[in-house]
C-alpha cells in the first residue's frame, strides 16, 4: 500500500513538472513571434473577429474588416516574408502617437481594403470559440497588440491540456508500458509543431482529437454508460466542425462503432448496448451532417471551400490526368512523405523567407519517424496482446488516411500560377493539417522505438533517449528561433 502511495506521488509530481514546462515553453513561443505570421493568421484573426461580432460568414471568401486591416499595418511585421532583415534602428508603426491620423497609414489602409479573406468558409467551433474570448479580452481592458496576443495566449491552457490528455492515455491505455506513460506526455509536451504558436483553427484540432482517440478507446475497451457515449459523440462532433479536415476521425470513429458492436455481438448484449451505439454514431454525424447542408444552402458547397479553391485559381484536375502526377512516381512520392514529415515535426513557420529548420534535425524526422513507424508494423503482426495490438493498428489506420487525404488533394487539382502547392511542386505538405492524429502518431514512434531497442539489444531505459531526443529537439528549436526573439515586433517588446 505504501508503495502504491510513493508510486502515485511520484506520478503526480512527473505530470505536475511536464505540464508546467509544456505551459512555459509554449508561452515564450508565441510571444517571441511576431504577429501575422506566413500561415494564414491574418485571415483567422478577421473570422475570429466576424465571429466575435456574431456574424457567421455568408460567403466562402469575403473582405478583411476595417478594424483588422488597422490591427494588421499596425501590429505586422515584414519579417516573415522580406529577405532584407530589419535595422537595429527600426520602430514598430504602433509606437508612433497619433499613427492612425497619419496621411501615410490612411493611404495603406485605403490599398488594403480590397484584401481577400480566404477562410471565412471554415468550419466553425475554433472561431465561435476565439470570438468569445476576443470578447473577453476586450471586457477585461485589453487592446489592439494585447488582444491579439490574449489569443495567441489561449494556446497554452489548450496545449496543457492535451498532454494531461496524453498522459492519462498512455496511463490507462498501456497500464504495463512505462515507456507509453511516461514517454507519451514529454514527447507531446516538447514537440516543435510551430502551430501551436499561431491564431489558427489547427491549435485546438490536436487536443480534441487526442479528447476523442482517448475516449473512444474507453469505450472499446470498457464498459461505460450512455452518458459516457453520448459525451463522447459530443467531442467527436465537435472535432468534425473545427475542421474539414478532422473527416479523417470517420478512421477512429468507424473501426470502433464496428470492433465494438462485434463484441456485444459476440457476449449477446446486443439489446443493452444497441441504445449507446445508435447515441455514439448520431450524435457524432448529425451535427456535421446541418453544418453540410447549412454550407450547401448558404455557400453553395458542403465543405465551403470552392470559393476558396476559386480565389486561388486552382482547377480539378480531369480523371485521365491525375495519373500523370509525380506522386505516383518512387521519387514523387518519397519527396511528399519526406517533406510532409519535416512539417508535421516543426512546422512551416518561415523567417526572412527562409524555413525555420535545420537539416540535421529534419533528416532526423524523416528517418526516426520512417524506421521505428516500420518496426511498429511489423511488429504489429506479431504482437499476441490483443489490446495492444488493437490500439496499435487504428492508431496505424488513422495515420495511413491522414496522409492519404493529402495525397487525394495534392493529385486533385491543377494548381496554376498558386505559389503552394505549386506547378512545380504539387503536393499538399502541410504536416499541420494531419497534426490532429499527434498522440496516435507517437504511440506508434514510441513502439517502433522500444521495439528498435530490444532488437538492438540496448538495456538501459528507453525513457532516457526520450528525454534525451526532446532536450536536443528544444535547444535545437530555440537556436533556430534565436533571431525572432529579438525582433521588435513580438510581445517583449510589446509590453515596455
Amino acid at each position: 500500500m505504501l508503495e502504491k502511495e510513493i508510486k502515485n506521488n511520484q506520478n503526480k509530481k512527473f505530470i505536475i513538472t511536464i505540464l508546467v514546462l509544456a505551459g512555459i515553453r509554449v508561452f515564450v513561443f508565441n510571444a517571441a513571434f511576431p504577429i501575422f505570421n506566413n500561415v494564414d493568421e491574418k485571415a483567422h484573426l478577421d473570422t475570429v473577429y466576424k465571429y466575435s461580432g456574431g456574424r457567421i460568414p455568408a460567403k466562402g471568401i469575403e473582405n478583411y474588416d476595417s478594424e483588422i486591416l488597422e490591427l494588421i499595418i499596425l501590429y505586422g511585421t515584414p519579417e516573415y516574408l522580406s529577405y532584407t532583415p530589419l535595422s537595429k534602428k527600426t520602430v514598430p508603426p504602433w509606437r508612433y502617437d497619433d499613427i492612425k491620423e497619419s496621411q501615410k497609414f490612411q493611404d495603406f489602409l485605403d490599398a488594403a481594403r480590397s484584401s481577400i479573406n480566404h477562410e471565412t468558409g471554415s468550419f466553425p467551433v475554433y472561431y465561435l470559440y476565439a470570438g468569445q474570448c476576443w470578447n473577453l479580452g476586450k471586457l477585461i481592458g485589453l487592446n489592439e497588440g494585447n488582444l491579439i496576443y490574449f489569443l495567441r495566449f489561449l494556446n497554452i491552457p489548450v496545449f496543457i491540456a492535451m498532454v494531461w490528455i496524453a498522459y492519462l492515455a498512455g496511463k490507462i491505455l498501456f497500464p504495463n508500458n512505462n515507456l507509453q506513460q511516461k514517454g507519451l506526455p514529454i514527447m507531446v509536451a516538447f514537440f516543435p509543431q510551430d502551430v501551436f504558436y499561431s491564431i489558427s483553427n489547427d491549435t485546438i484540432s490536436p487536443l480534441l482529437f487526442s479528447l476523442s482517440f482517448f475516449m473512444l478507446m474507453k469505450i472499446l475497451f470498457e464498459e461505460k454508460s450512455l452518458t459516457f457515449y453520448f459525451f463522447t459523440a459530443a467531442v467527436v462532433a465537435v472535432t468534425f466542425l473545427n475542421k474539414i479536415t478532422n473527416i479523417t476521425m470517420l478512421a477512429l470513429l468507424g473501426p470502433v462503432i464496428i470492433l465494438k458492436f462485434r463484441q456485444i455481438i459476440t457476449e449477446r448484449k446486443l439489446k443493452e448496448n444497441i441504445l449507446r451505439l445508435l447515441v455514439l454514431f448520431g450524435v457524432s454525424i448529425i451535427p456535421l451532417c446541418l453544418w453540410m447542408i447549412r454550407n450547401h444552402i448558404v455557400l453553395g458547397d458542403i465543405t465551403g471551400d470552392a470559393a476558396k479553391v476559386d480565389f486561388l485559381g486552382w482547377k480539378t484536375r480531369p480523371f485521365s490526368q491525375i495519373w500523370h502526377h509525380p506522386i505516383f512516381s518512387f521519387s514523387g512520392s518519397a519527396f511528399f512523405l519526406g517533406e510532409l514529415t519535416k512539417t508535421f515535426w516543426r512546422g512551416e513557420f518561415v523567417w526572412h523567407l527562409k524555413r525555420i529548420s535545420s537539416n540535421f534535425f529534419d533528416l532526423l524526422y524523416v528517418i526516426s519517424t520512417g524506421v521505428f513507424l516500420l518496426v511498429s508494423l511489423v511488429f504489429l503482426f506479431r504482437n499476441k496482446q490483443k489490446r495492444e495490438c488493437t490500439i496499435l493498428g487504428i492508431s496505424f489506420v488513422l495515420i495511413v488516411v491522414s496522409v492519404m487525404m493529402l495525397a487525394v488533394l495534392s493529385v486533385r487539382y491543377d494548381y496554376g500560377n498558386c505559389w503552394y502547392p505549386s506547378q512545380e511542386s504539387p503536393y499538399f505538405t502541410s504536416g499541420r493539417l494531419i497534426v490532429t492524429a499527434l498522440v496516435p502518431f507517437l504511440i506508434l514512434y514510441l513502439d517502433g522505438l522500444e521495439k528498435v531497442l530490444t532488437l538492438l539489444k540496448f538495456r538501459f531505459n528507453p525513457l532516457i533517449l526520450v528525454v534525451i531526443i526532446v532536450v536536443a529537439i528544444t535547444f535545437s528549436e530555440i537556436a533556430l528561433s534565436w533571431k525572432v526573439f529579438a525582433s521588435p515586433y513580438n510581445w517583449f517588446h510589446l509590453i515596455y
